[in-house]
């Protein structure tokens, strides 16, 4: 039995937890099946798509330094025409739905007409063919003429649109086909490096691998790609509604999330430069009980695209779980209450982070086109993986672990923040507590750990002090040992002057909030020197702002009652800054 995954199993069997779905590819494969359209045409119109680019755009430089692979299914139509193929590294056309008794194709949908080709191409993007099986794979596996047909059928199929590899998406795979699933990888792959030199062979594995199938160790030396399914972690039928793709657990969540997906794949033998995070562009919304975190469901999950989710922003108060790191809405209709957990720029960008530090190839996407006609999602992969795109200057990081709960054992990573044009980084830590002399974090003035040292921390400590990099970028270095793991840290950075963070006495203005930890009668108590327009603002934990407001107050001494400024902050962590003239002040506040 694999040491990590195994170690999942026994976790989730002592929390008592069950799993048993089907992933949201066959969901949605299954679903659309349904509809007999018989071109990609008549899906825009189901869709109400209309294309901007009529023509295939020639894109001669990729912007992006990372693997980014989406899947393209068939439904999105003529989707594609549109698609920013500047982000994107591979385009997955999904798919050839497999025959098991056969190993030819029940149906490959419009992949031997499809104009995604020939745009993909234009721009310098990998076309792939994904190949599709959920079911009955011993009945596949134990005909070997119906396996060297389907290695022949892939093959053809896709040199035949002179496209550049492969996916396999075979789920649900039972343990006692393990060996047959890798020799059958084993044997594609060479095939396809063979007979088309430069092909990428890639296969989609489940965010746990509850079953024990899928021998990554023995794959790892001929596959090219593996693209972890990193959504699902709460599915459509399950008895909580909570979020599809936690960054974290915290301490409401199973303990069981991307962050230790990762990690237990690379325990299992996955080289980093090979394995892909994939996210979800997708949601799910869930009738519920009450309006209780975590929710106890009534009816099936419903999943909702990127774009769907967006269009209900301006009828829902966006809600920010500190747990997990993902976004969620709570609404009531009139028959129950709904819970609709979804990801945005914000948790997307905090994965995209995570890759950065654990050093792994990239990310992919299911699916691509659920995003419309939004363009933060874009957005955001720019900013994280284009050499030139990261122009944020403020921002949070915290240990692998998230902002409530604790990082692992056995972590070696390195991580660095280097915005654009930045001359210092500025970075002071709220709390800070590793295992001490066992677990360390070294600080690095510069972009690689081969730049001059800063400073390293183990055990606990209580850092009032900013610490600056001169050179404009600040590299992390962390160890962790196989025994005790703690807190770990939260932190905030930004590329200008921290002013006055902790409790500075030499203000012109003194700011004072009683009580906190926060209650109804919480006080936030300005003594001003002189009359001004003074700027609240409330962020959470993440750096997004939560609340804000302008007032003008005469001189002395000013109460503003928390109600004033906001009445629905959820238990957290929170920083307010309040801008008094050319002053900047910044506190803690935390909601229990």
């Amino acid at each position: 039995m694999k040491k990590a995954q195994a170690t999942i199993l026994l976790i989730v069997i002592s929390l008592g937890i069950t799993f048993s779905q089907n992933s949201i590819h066959e969901e949605q494969q299954t679903h659309y099946s349904d509809y007999n359209f018989s071109t990609e045409q008549e899906w825009d119109k189901f869709n109400n798509f209309e294309a901007k680019n009529k023509s295939p755009q020639t894109i001669t430089e990729k912007t992006v330094n990372k693997e980014v692979f989406g899947w393209n299914p068939y439904w999105m139509g003529t989707a594609y025409y549109d698609y920013d193929y500047s982000l994107l590294s591979e385009v997955s056309y999904f798919s050839c739905e497999v025959n098991a008794n056969t190993g030819k194709p029940n149906d490959v949908h419009y992949w031997l007409t499809t104009e995604i080709v020939d745009y993909a191409h234009a721009a310098g993007t990998r076309v792939s063919l994904t190949a599709t099986l959920f079911s009955n794979h011993q009945t596949l596996f134990d005909n070997s003429t119906s396996v060297q047909t389907l290695i022949d059928t892939l093959v053809g199929l896709v040199k035949y649109r002179d496209a550049d590899g492969i996916n396999i998406d075979f789920e649900a795979v039972s343990s006692t086909q393990s060996e047959n699933l890798t020799n059958f990888m084993i044997a594609l792959s060479e095939r396809f490096h063979s007979e088309i030199p430069g092909s990428t062979v890639s296969i989609a594995l489940p965010a746990v691998d509850w079953s024990l199938t899928f021998d990554v160790a023995t794959m790892n030396q001929y596959v090219d790609i593996f693209l972890i399914m990193g959504y699902g972690y709460y599915w459509s039928g399950g008895a909580t509604a909570g979020p599809l793709s936690p960054k974290n657990s915290g301490d409401i969540w199973n303990n069981i999330d991307v962050t230790r997906s990762i990690n237990t794949y690379l325990e299992d033998g996955i080289s980093p430069e090979k394995l892909c995070l994939a996210v979800p562009y997708y949601s799910r919304d869930w009738a519920t009980e009450d309006d209780n975190i975590p929710g106890a469901t009534i009816e099936t999950g419903v999943a909702v695209t990127y774009k769907q989710v967006r269009e209900n922003y301006t009828d829902h108060t966006q809600l920010w779980d500190v747990h997990s790191s993902t976004p969620y809405y709570i609404y009531e209709d009139a028959s129950s209450w709904h819970q609709c957990w979804h990801n945005d720029e914000v948790s997307l960008g905090m994965k995209y982070d995570m890759v950065k530090a654990q050093d792994i190839a990239g990310v992919g996407i299911w699916a691509l086109g659920y995003d419309g006609n939004y363009t933060e999602l874009n957005d955001i992969i720019n900013e994280k993986f284009s050499p030139n795109g990261n122009n944020q200057c403020e921002g949070t990081f915290s240990d692998m672990g998230g902002a409530m709960g604790n990082y692992f054992h056995n972590e070696n990573y390195i991580f660095t923040i280097a915005p654009t044009g930045a001359e210092q980084i500025k970075l002071i830590f709220d709390e800070f507590f590793v295992e001490a002399n066992y677990d360390t974090l070294f600080i690095y003035d510069g972009e690689s750990t081969s730049s001059p040292l800063i400073n390293f921390y183990t055990g606990e400590h209580f850092l009032d002090d900013t610490i600056v990099a001169n050179s404009g970028a600040m590299t992390f270095m962390f160890y962790s040992d196989g025994a005790t793991s703690e807190e770990g840290w939260n932190a905030r950075w930004t590329c200008d002057q921290f002013s006055n963070i902790i409790n500075n006495t030499s203000l012109n203005e003194n700011v004072r909030i009683y009580p906190n930890p926060l209650s109804e009668n919480t006080v936030f108590e300005l003594d001003l020197k002189s009359s001004n327009n003074v700027e609240i603002k409330i962020f959470d934990i993440t750096g997004r702002i939560v609340s804000e407001k302008i007032l003008f107050l005469p001189n002395g001494k000013n109460n503003i009652y928390l109600n004033t400024i906001s009445t629905n902050l959820k238990i957290g962590t929170y920083f307010v800054r309040f801008n008094i003239g050319q002053n900047i002040v910044y506190k803690k506040i935390i909601k229990l």
